[in-house]
């Protein structure tokens, strides 16, 4: 099982009750929030479901790391770095907290009053069109390791 990294593309008029219900549940309430969750059946069928809203693939290491360093807030809006992350977590450093991470060994609330989801930017050069999926030449829907490039882009 991989991480994947969720990001919503579009607002909340118009969206039908079980889509909003959906992107509720995910704790996707605003445009470029994104959340890193686990890969199973009961997550991916949520976002089958609200796919015209949603956009989503396999996160890496690096990208997750930069994430954390730059939109990683906890309470206080104090930020999140090797120095500090021994204060907010039983882990030494970012690194070793990131092993433990994608073994599945550790999860985002380990580490204490992290504010999730993460609050991105839009992305540098715009999106591909969020009215298209992404396998038409658009932004939504299922990319894979491609969400690493668009994310890198909302940091």
């Amino acid at each position: 099982m991989d991480r994947i990294a969720v990001i919503r593309l579009k607002g909340q008029v118009g969206v039908p009750y079980n889509v909003k219900r959906t992107l509720e549940l995910l704790k996707l309430e605003r445009i470029n929030q994104a959340i890193v969750t686990k890969k199973s059946p009961e997550i991916l069928g949520m976002l089958r479901k609200a796919s015209t809203h949603l956009t989503w693939g396999e996160i890496d290491e690096n990208t997750m790391k930069r994430l954390l360093v730059k939109r990683g807030n906890v309470k206080g809006n104090n930020k999140i770095s090797d120095d500090n992350i021994g204060k907010y977590s039983v882990f030494k450093n970012l690194d070793d907290y990131l092993k433990a991470f994608f073994s599945y060994k550790a999860e985002l609330r380990d580490i204490k009053t992290l504010k999730v989801p993460f609050r991105l930017t839009p992305p540098k050069k715009g999106h591909e069109g969020i009215k298209r999926f992404y396998t038409q030449g658009g932004a939504m829907g299922y990319r894979g390791e491609n969400i690493n490039d668009l994310l890198l882009r909302m940091i």
